[in-house]
């Protein structure tokens, strides 16, 4: 991402974005948005500082 960054306009950089559950919003996975990540469990900090828990789906 740092080479992309370097080289391309900001429009055209890919960002993997998740709609937290119970309506946070949108939050782009990066270093300053990811809080933690533990068994299955992703705490994320939303542009507000809400503290979001997002759970992996379960396997089938």
């Amino acid at each position: 991402m740092a080479t992309l960054q370097g080289r391309l306009s900001g429009i055209a950089l890919p960002k993997l974005i998740v709609d937290t559950p119970g309506g946070f919003g949108k939050v782009p996975i990066g270093p300053s948005y990811l809080v933690s990540e533990d068994d299955g469990v992703t705490v994320l900090r939303t542009f507000r500082g809400d503290l979001v828990e997002y759970y992996d789906p379960p396997e089938l």
